[in-house]
């Protein structure tokens, strides 16, 4: 991207007529991958999905969306692993833990409807905390802001 910019600026003078500048052809530092994290990256997403496997099986019985419950869980792991500078994933904790109680009180026949719900409520949840992640990371992050943790937004 650096690269990119300066062609573009050399272009620039160029057509000004101002001597032209020399062209650095090094690459950018390219953050590294986030480090594996057992909790993150393994227990979650196959509790996210054992929950939703079994979802299917507790559809109109009373109890909570257990992938709504997962997905609450993993967002709640992050805003507190980074509390101060990323307490805006209690976006999505709130969104999906409104979404597993609001699966309680479902009928079998109203399910499609509640996950067509779901997948609005939680999608806006996540883009918001994108948006932000992004504006953090653009920002340089804070004294409180995992970098070891997390992977780059851009």
């Amino acid at each position: 991207m650096k690269a990119r910019e300066e062609r573009l600026a050399s272009r620039v003078a160029a057509l000004r007529g101002e001597p032209k500048a020399p062209i650095d052809r090094t690459v950018g530092e390219v953050a590294s991958p986030a480090p594996f994290d057992p909790a993150g990256h393994l227990v979650m997403p196959i509790a996210i999905a054992t929950g939703a496997l079994l979802d299917i099986m507790l559809r109109g019985s009373g109890s909570p969306s257990l992938l709504a419950l997962g997905l609450s869980a993993s967002h709640l792991r992050i805003a507190l692993r980074d509390w101060p500078s990323r307490r805006y994933y209690l976006f999505g904790t709130v969104a999906a833990a409104i979404s597993a109680v609001h699966f309680m009180f479902l009928s079998p026949h109203q399910v499609l409807d509640w996950t067509l719900g779901f997948l609005i409520f939680m999608g806006s949840a996540t883009l918001l905390e994108g948006l932000l992640d992004l504006r953090l990371a653009r920002s340089g992050g804070d004294e409180h802001f995992s970098k070891e943790h997390h992977a780059d937004a851009i």
